[in-house]
């Protein structure tokens, strides 16, 4: 019950800190001014990540089938390369570990163009997003019809994906084709833009909502908050159940904030579900160093 409480009393403070009208400044042109996103090579971002349930319907899940777990990711421009021998790019490595044991690395290809950021391509290796059979002892989740054995497979745990999904185990690397469009410049309060499109892949937007303060273990910055847009069914409506935000400062992303509610836990006995959660995924930067 103590843990069920702190995690409550956490994601409150998150909530607070995303509601408008706490500590938020609507301006009235660009949210950032004249920002595009920093590309400089040997540039190093370093986050942690916590990922937790709550909010259990009935109480007596917690007692079996709550979990937690925590995450450091480092992230670092490498060097300025091509693509097909045509596109300029910077290549972005990034390698998270999971609760001290668990090691995914992944690499993303960006650059600015006069209207955003666009990632061009995308690849990776990881350990825990292999695919996991199921026990009878064992429970797993079920979110928008879909089984899972962890949350991450619905989304993923890259913090370099404009779309969302981390690379799944393997290396190869993925061009896309448009790119991802993962920030529309200018940042201005309302604008909204579609990070990616069907019939392939279910669509995501984002939208620029406003300025924030956000303070984070590697300090205090002037934020545009970045709200993320899903429709994981393609029914043509945003999911309500989803409230995803990213804060970009103008050294990059400081803050990420991820819930997803309702949750379905299911069992091999009860399929159809035992109950239900709330998981909570919340990323800040703890540190930075400034490239070439």
């Amino acid at each position: 019950m103590k843990r069920i409480t702190a995690a409550s009393l956490c994601l409150i403070l998150v909530l607070l800190c995303l509601t408008p009208g706490c500590g938020d400044d609507r301006p009235s042109g660009p949210i950032l001014g004249d920002f595009a996103y920093p590309l400089q090579v040997g540039q190093i971002w370093k986050y942690s990540g916590r990922q937790y349930d709550f909010n259990f319907v009935p109480e007596s899940l917690a007692t079996n089938h709550s979990t937690s777990y925590s995450y450091v990711s480092t992230v670092q421009v490498m060097q300025k390369t091509k693509l097909l021998d045509t596109l300029d790019v910077y290549s972005f490595r990034e390698i998270v570990v999971q609760s001290g044991a668990s090691t995914y690395e992944c690499w993303h290809y960006y650059n600015n163009r006069p209207d955003g950021l666009y990632n061009y391509a995308y690849g990776g290796t990881n350990s825990w997003m292999l695919p996991r059979k199921i026990a009878p002892t064992q429970y797993q989740l079920m979110f928008h019809g879909k089984a899972l054995g962890e949350i991450e497979k619905l989304v993923g745990t890259s913090l370099l994906s404009p779309s969302g999904l981390s690379p799944q185990s393997d290396s190869l690397m993925e061009i896309e084709d448009p790119p991802f469009h993962s920030l529309k410049y200018p940042l201005i309060a309302g604008s909204e833009w579609p990070v990616r499109i069907p019939p392939r892949l279910s669509p995501i937007n984002k939208k620029a909502i406003d300025r924030v303060q956000v303070q984070t273990p590697a300090g205090i910055f002037t934020s545009a908050r970045i709200q993320w847009l899903y429709d994981i069914n393609n029914d043509g409506n945003w999911d309500s159940d989803i409230e995803a935000y990213d804060c970009i400062s103008p050294i990059g992303l400081v803050k990420r904030t991820r819930v997803y509610h309702n949750v379905t836990v299911t069992t091999h006995e009860y399929p159809l579900g035992i109950g239900t959660c709330d998981i909570a995924e919340v990323w800040e930067l703890t540190q930075t160093q400034g490239g070439q």
